[in-house]
């Protein structure tokens, strides 16, 4: 398992982690996560996960998409009257994801930090099909 670079780095602003209020309003955050995977296979698994995330959750989200530009992803969530919106960069040796929330989901940040943790966690192991 020495091979696996599961480890993932949350950017929060004086220690590589960065969480930064846009206008008072949102909360956004970025994840970074190192992988060994190549740009075209992890970019492959990420969208895959992002395929089995809107469909997991598809009862409880108003609306989604996933605009990708080369490796490049731009996705917005809808639920609740809110939009919470992710840019999705996949780089050779790690994928950033950064996520914008609305004031309203505030409270449930470390969870829904925690979720894209895992996911991406599992999504970007080596010896995974993506399935985390």
């Amino acid at each position: 398992m020495n091979n696996v670079r599961s480890l993932c780095v949350l950017d929060l602003q004086a220690a590589g982690m960065r969480s930064r209020r846009s206008g008072g309003m949102a909360k956004e955050v970025t994840i970074v996560f190192p992988h060994t995977l190549g740009q075209e296979e992890a970019r492959l698994r990420v969208a895959d996960a992002l395929e089995r995330v809107r469909r997991n959750f598809a009862q409880s989200v108003v609306t989604s998409s996933v605009t990708w530009t080369d490796h490049h992803a731009d996705v917005v969530v809808g639920a609740l009257g809110q939009d919470v919106q992710a840019q999705i960069d996949i780089e050779p040796e790690q994928v950033r994801v950064s996520v914008t929330l609305p004031s309203l989901f505030e409270r449930l940040s470390g969870r829904i930090i925690d979720k894209i943790k895992q996911v991406g966690r599992g999504t970007l192991q080596i010896g995974s099909s993506g399935q985390g």
